[in-house]
């Protein structure tokens, strides 16, 4: 009996078989992956345009910012710099004196001004002193001093310089606008002389720039100043970058006369008006006004970048009214 219990499990066990569930390892169909793959584009298309879209923007905004401030710190710098003038130049004055000043090319002279020039740590107090040892270990021993200055502000147009034009563009009349500054002065008087361009005795800040010469009457014939033989060594320094350049369609000039209340008031401008001076000469009074161009930063269509008077925020314009006050010694 046990024995043929014994058989019937050996043989019960023996028919029975362990079966592992089947895998399917064929992956993703075909269709399945075309699937994924719109739907992915689809969702991320989008996402990544706005992206873009974003970055763009805040691009457009950093750079219509970034030129209104330098048109502001522009015109801040020009008005104190005028305000420290002794005698500044209509029209007319400019026009008398302009073949004495530094040719510019494309440069049109729009503000120029004669101005008491500020020199700090100048005159020794101890009189066997010279200039030249008024260096920062000792400036106790040295005063301050003012010397006799002329500025001329240019605006530079349609210049097609790599350094300035900036994108590149495909022609000149492209390129930004820029205003340029440009000053000589007299050297330092002191007890030994004046400072001269050569002088050993006194340093390069003390010195007459070559070209100088101080004007024979600048109360009453300052139109009639030459500058010396000499050639300027003196060259104009860029202020400020990305002025309008636009000359079609943009903002008419102001009426100076009615802007300084004055009948003798002139104006001082090109064809851009981006970058004008109304000046009063007898009250020594001027108005300012510049205008910059944001487009023209990251853009070089010559459609794209002309004024629009529909994208003003695109050209900051800012305008102020300042009186020379500076005299002469015994005024």
């Amino acid at each position: 009996m046990k024995s043929l219990l014994r058989f019937l499990v050996i043989k019960r066990n023996s028919n029975l078989q362990y079966s592992e569930p089947t895998k399917n390892d064929s992956g993703f169909t075909m269709i399945e992956l075309l699937v994924g793959a719109i739907l992915t584009f689809l969702i991320i298309s989008p996402l990544m345009g706005f992206v873009v879209s974003i970055l763009n923007d805040d691009r457009v905004e950093q750079v219509k910012t970034t030129t209104d401030q330098e048109m502001k710190t522009a015109l801040d710098y020009i008005t104190e710099d005028v305000s420290q003038a002794i005698h500044i130049y209509n029209q007319t004055g400019v026009t008398a004196i302009a073949n004495q000043l530094p040719t510019v090319a494309n440069g049109t002279p729009i503000l120029v001004f004669w101005k008491r020039q500020l020199i700090q740590d100048a005159l020794p107090v101890v009189s066997t002193n010279q200039p030249v040892d008024c260096v920062d270990n000792n400036y106790r021993d040295c005063n301050d001093t003012f010397v006799l200055s002329l500025v001329a502000y240019y605006l530079i147009e349609g210049n097609n310089d790599n350094t300035w034009c900036q994108p590149q563009g495909t022609a000149a009349a492209q390129c930004p606008s820029r205003i340029a500054r440009f000053q000589i002065q007299d050297g330092v008087d002191w007890s030994g002389g004046t400072c001269e361009p050569n002088s050993t005795e006194c340093q390069q800040s003390q010195r007459r720039d070559a070209g100088f010469e101080a004007p024979d009457d600048l109360k009453k014939a300052p139109n009639t100043w030459t500058k010396t033989a000499e050639a300027y060594t003196k060259t104009p320094e860029v202020l400020v970058n990305y002025i309008d350049q636009s000359t079609a369609n943009v903002p008419a000039a102001p009426n100076c006369q009615n802007i300084l209340s004055s009948t003798t008031a002139e104006i001082l401008t090109t064809n851009s008006n981006s970058f004008l001076a109304c000046v009063d000469t007898e009250q020594n009074l001027a108005y300012i006004s510049l205008r910059g161009n944001a487009l023209r930063r990251f853009k070089t269509n010559a459609n794209d970048i002309v004024y629009n008077a529909d994208k003003t925020a695109y050209f900051p314009t800012y305008s102020t009214t300042v009186k020379g006050i500076s005299r002469l010694g015994g005024d």
